[in-house]
This record gives structure tokens, sequence and C-alpha cells, in this order.
């Protein structure tokens, strides 16, 4: 595992309404929105997550779930401390054993250990769990207060980490500048973070970034990072006030009403804790609109959604052009291998690498992929069901794309070199929050995986090496309101027809970045980006990510007993189709353009699919309203959102819903049509289909 670094999330633990239970369905948006945000760990179990409330139970069941929510995407650091030393070893096995990547342990609280007994604890817990220790140093609750040489001398029986909630400014200045080579310090106390970042800290495990998660990324980036400390400090200046605030009352109670005022549901706080009174309310929610703060408030989203021509485009192609050449710069192949011999490449001797294999739709290209009898695959993947023939093909390897090489040892880089031929890039985040400038890391991996392939195709002079960029219809949403016609053409798109997000920009950045390089050597590479239009379900199991805005209408409307009136077309696409269909494109040796388009060619009418869901959903004719009737009942819920999440997103719904989801915006497919069978032959989404959608949302416990 890579060394631990950056903003990790302290999670809250959300509960049902009750407080009975752990809600899985709110738990599960926690953790995306989290990891949407760009954050570089989770940290369950702990304080914010009202440990000392939960059941042993219960904790083991928070760590299975944000492992499992996470997928390998960021590392998840278990809290497994105790009030014995038999209950913290049972619990820091089990997070071993499910696959968490480090524990965090506390010691027994109460009736305060000392040196000699923590000390034999820990040694315990490492000789049984072989994964890094984060030992929590926060002696106002557990009544034991250890000096810096004592906190560092831990490293000698296990511990590899420490988070510091001592709230000791002096004592983190020793642990970063004095001992640093024994022990590797997070902060863990809100209102010192600036201070620990800027002096070396190696993060922070911190319980206020639910709330504000790009704030807390950017504050990362901007001090720990660059080191631009005047900028941090503008951050800061947005951040410390709501760490005061937090700070200043019960903390889980303060983080999870905060989250409640954003429109995220948490469940409260176990007894006998309750959130915060009307009159804190209301000075907590004056703090965090201080700033416009990157959440998923109404007016948040209003800004992002809204379906107006932006006036400075000029602005933003020189923000693009401009990360553009930074991620191209100095891309050259010589005379010699800039051209190919005129060979054809034996169809079995292909070896396809993917990326975000482990996501929904990732893991489906990798299994569409391994299905074929022209394919050796390379991936890692989970959760797909194949026979051994194609299990055979497989072939599970640990990367870290953000970096030089992958992340791979010399001899590892080497050995692919000789043996890729083709590289699917579908790990690529899509966030309606994030700015651009918080996608630099993903344009550093395409830059990388750009030039895996000149290496590979330096190592293999015979080959023209394939590399295609998988993203959303999402890229080309202002197309129709820029030139009035709903059909996009597979070409490239200006910075007129993108929608004012970071998402969508990075994305023109990338596909620039290709044209810049890989593009350049047609001879030598097939370089491509597809556009995705929406995916639906898995037309098998019925899974549909419930994160998804089509599960969020569809949970709000069985909530409202109301599904609202379409006119227009929808061409959903399952992501069982979705997938064979990019392999199709990948390995065409003829499917040479820059842009092609996925969408389904059967588009339905919106009244008959608001029948068959109506249907479906046990609701009769009249429970169908017209479109801004729902809208106006959405708008007016209050409380909490879990049964009406179409409410964090109202305003795309209210602005963007209709342009983009019923026929306003249409891909274009007649190139794409040339090169997969798979396409031509997709039908429409039955009413069986539907039907298992609605029993795998039922069965998950998101609907009713």
């Amino acid at each position: 595992m890579a060394d631990l670094q950056g903003i990790m999330v302290a999670l809250i633990t959300p509960f049902t309404d009750d407080q009975s239970a752990i809600h899985e369905g709110r738990l599960q948006m926690l953790v995306e929105r989290q990891i949407q945000a760009g954050v570089h760990g989770l940290v369950p179990g702990g304080s914010t997550g009202e440990f000392t409330s939960l059941t042993l139970a219960e904790r083991k069941q928070l760590t299975e779930l944000v492992v499992k929510y996470t997928n390998s995407r960021v590392p998840v650091i278990a809290g497994t401390g105790g009030l014995t030393t038999a209950e913290t070893l049972e619990l820091s096995i089990h997070a071993a054993q499910t696959g968490a990547s480090a524990i965090m342990v506390v010691p027994p609280f109460y009736e305060a250990v000392n040196m000699k007994e923590l000390r034999s604890l820990i040694t315990e817990i490492d000789q049984v769990t072989h994964i890094p220790i984060v030992f929590y140093n926060i002696p106002s609750a557990t009544g034991l207060k250890l000096s810096p040489t004592e906190l560092a001398s831990l490293s000698t029986v296990g511990v590899r980490y420490l988070k510091d909630t001592s709230g000791d400014g002096p004592a983190l200045t020793e642990l970063l500048f004095g001992l640093s080579d024994k022990i590797t310090v997070f902060n863990g106390w809100d209102t010192l973070t600036f201070y620990g970042l800027a002096a070396g800290a190696r993060g922070g495990i911190w319980g206020a970034a639910n709330l504000i998660p790009e704030l807390a990324v950017e504050l990362w980036e901007t001090v720990a990072i660059k080191g631009d400390l005047k900028k941090g400090r503008e951050v800061w200046a947005k951040v410390w006030p709501i760490c005061k605030f937090l700070e200043s009352h019960n903390y889980a109670a303060a983080v999870k009403t905060g989250l409640e005022l954003t429109g995220s549901s948490t469940g409260g706080v176990r007894k006998p804790f309750v959130m915060l009174e009307p009159e804190l309310q209301t000075e907590l929610k004056a703090l965090m609109q201080t700033e416009p703060l990157p959440t998923k408030s109404p007016g948040y989203v209003t800004r992002v959604f809204t379906p107006s021509l932006p006036t400075n485009n000029a602005e933003r192609q020189t923000v693009i052009d401009d990360y553009a050449e930074k991620y191209s710069k100095g891309f050259e192949l010589t005379e010699s291998i800039s051209s190919r011999p005129k060979a054809t490449l034996p169809a079995s001797s292909r070896c396809v690498l993917v990326t975000g294999a482990t996501g929904s739709l990732g893991s489906h290209i990798v299994a569409a992929i391994a299905r074929r009898n022209d394919v050796e695959t390379l991936i890692f993947m989970r959760g797909i069901e194949l026979n051994a023939a194609s299990m055979a093909k497989l072939e599970v390897i640990e990367t870290n794309t953000s970096k030089p090489s992958i992340g791979l040892s010399v001899d590892k880089y080497q050995s692919l070199l000789g043996r890729v031929t083709h590289i699917v890039h579908s790990a690529w985040p899509m966030s309606l929050t994030r700015l651009i400038r918080m996608y630099e890391t993903q344009m550093k991996i395409l830059r990388n995986l750009i030039s895996l392939a000149a290496d590979v195709a330096k190592e293999q002079p015979q080959l023209r090496v394939g590399l295609q960029f998988v993203s959303s219809i999402a890229v080309v949403g202002n197309y129709s309101l820029w030139k009035g016609t709903s059909l996009v053409p597979e070409q490239l798109t200006t910075v007129e027809s993108v929608p004012f997000t970071g998402y969508a920009e990075a994305t023109l950045v990338c596909k620039a970045i290709l044209s810049k390089t890989l593009r350049r050597y047609p001879d030598r590479f097939q370089a491509k980006a597809v556009r995705v239009a929406q995916i639906s379900g898995s037309t098998q199991s019925g899974y549909w990510n419930n994160s998804d805005f089509i599960p969020f209408l569809i949970k709000t409307s069985q909530s409202l007993d109301q599904l609202p009136y379409l006119k227009g077309t929808l061409s959903w696409y399952p992501v069982h189709g979705v997938a064979p269909t990019l392999g199709d494109l990948l390995l065409s040796e003829t499917a040479d353009d820059e842009i092609y388009h996925i969408d389904n060619p059967s588009c339905q009418g919106w009244q008959e699919m608001i029948a068959s869901l109506a249907s479906a959903l046990g609701l009769g004719k009249e429970c169908i309203v017209p479109f801004d009737q729902w809208i106006d009942r959405v708008r007016r819920l209050r409380g909490s959102t879990a049964n009406k999440p179409a409410l964090q997103l109202i305003d795309f719904f209210e602005n963007y819903f209709i342009p983009m989801s019923c026929g306003e915006l249409i891909l274009d497919t007649t190139k794409a049509n040339q090169h997969s069978q798979t396409l031509r032959n997709q039908g429409p989404i039955t009413d069986e289909v539907i039907g298992k959608y609605i029993k795998a949302m039922r069965t998950s416990g998101f609907l009713n």
C-alpha cells in the first residue's frame, strides 16, 4: 500500500431516523460524495463517527460497508480502539480481513493505561493484523498524556502514523521538526489544520471535511502541495470559523447538523446527545454561507447548472489551453519510430489494459473484453462473473496511475511494454461540484498513460497502439443551447458547447491533450475519445447506481406518490451494452476518428416509460402530474432528504433535466455504428428490465 497522505475524512455514521441502525443508503451517498470531492482517504469508526455509541457488530458492519462502497478508490482507515485488549484485537483483525488499508487505535479510555500497558497492546495488534497502525492521540478523552518523544517511540512496536488531537501546538511542532524520522504525523485538531499542513504534517484526519470536502482538499493542495501560503490563508479564512464553531459544541452533533443544513440526511446523533438547537443552527448556517461553499446546497447547485450561455468563454478557453499545453509539453517521437511497417497485428496477441476496472462501467468493460476470443486482458477487477476461459485471461496489477511509470517498479513496467497493445481509460470521476483545477491529477494520469503508450510503441515497433478515453454526454451539455440543434456530431466541440463545470472543462482539456500528443502520429497510435449517453443499470441483475439522478427521481417519486409527466424521448443504454460497444470501438482496426458516441439508437417515449415506472411502483395514472407541479412539490419538501434525494439536485432537475434527458440533446452515432454491431443491435428498455431495476432498488433498501 502507498503511504497515507492528504485529507482523511473522519466520517460521521449515518443512522436511520430512529437511530436504531446504520443507514446503508445514506452511508453510501456520503462515501461517494467524499470521493467525488477528491479526498484522499476515509476513516470510519472514530470520534466523529460516534464509535462509543456503536455495538461491536455495528462497528464491524460500518467497516465492511465503507470498504465495500469505497471499492479500493481511496484508503480506508478503520477505527478499532476499545475499552479492552480483546475488543480492540477483535475489531482490528476484522478490519484487516475485511480489506481496510490501515487501522486507527485509540487507547482504552475512562481508566487511563500506562506506557508499558499501551506498548503491550500495540505490540499484540501489530502481531495479528500486519497492516499499518495509526495511533489516535486524544488525551482529553483517554486521560493519557504522552510527550512527543513517547509518542514517537511507539514506532518501535508497530505504530506507523499518528493522529494528533492533543491541540498542543508546541508538541505538534516538535513531532514535525524533531521526530519526523520516527513517526508520520497527521493533524487531528481542526483549528490547527492550517498550521499543521504548513509545518509539514502528512495531512489531516478531519471531521469538518464531511461538510466541506472540496475546501479541505483545496487547502491541502494549496498549502501542502503548492506551498502557496498566501492563497492558503484565503482558503483558511473560509474554513477556520466553521472549525472553531464545530469544536465549541458536541462535535458529531455539530457536523451532522451542518450536513442536514446542506440537504444530506444523517439520522441525527444517538442519545443522550442531541442535534444543535435552532439558534445554533442559524449561526452555523450563516458561517457556511459566508462564501459559496462547494456543497450540495441548492444555491451552489444553481450556480453549477443554470443553463445560460457563459460570457467569459475566452477566459475559459485560455485556462483549457494552458492545461492542455502543460500536460502535452515535451511529447515527441523520434523519426525512426514515428511510422511503422505496414503489418497487421495478429488478433490473438491483443492485450488490453483497463483503468477504472473496479467501477460499474469499468468492471463491465473488463468482462466484455475478456469474453472476446481475440484478446488477452490485464486488469484489476472485482465482482464480475466470467467463465473459466475468460478468467484465465485476467491478470491483476496494482498501480498508481498518477505517478510516473504508473507507479510500477522498473521491471514490472518494462514487462508491460512488450505485451500491452490497447489501453482503455475509464477511471474518470464525475462530480457536479469540483472545479477544473481539482481535476489536474486526472490530467496527469492521462499524460502518464500517453507516456505508457509511447513506451509501448518504442518497445513494439510493428504495433499501432490503441488508447481510448471514456467520457460522458455531460461534456456537450450546452451544445443545443449554443447551436440551436439537438443532434451533436461525432467531432471535437468548442468551449461554448461545454457546461460551466470543472468536470466538463477538464474533459475538454484531456481531448486537447490527445490531439497534441498521440493524434499527431496516426501511423503509431489509434487514439480516440468516446462520449457515452445515459447509462442505465444492468439488464441481468437490475443493479443501477443509487447515486445516479434517475434513481433519485424514482425514489423521490415513490415518496411523493407522484411521478412527473414528461414529454420527448429518452435513450437509456444498459451498462451491459455500453461495455461491449466500447470494446468494439477499441479493437476495430478502422475506427480512426477522434470522437465517437455511444447512445441507444432505439429512442423511447417518456410517456411510455413513466407509465411503466408507475406500474412497477404501484402508482395509478392519477399519480402522474405535470413536471412543474412535481418540481414544486419537491421544492416544498422539508427535513431529511433520505426519502426525497432529488431535493439535493432540485436545480439540476428544474433547469437541465429536460434539455439533457428528454431528447433536446442527442448524440449522433453514425460513425460508431459503422464499427459496432452491438450498438446497431441495441433495443429499447423493456418493461421486464424496468421491473428488474425496481426490484433491485427495493432489495438494496433504496426503495420501500
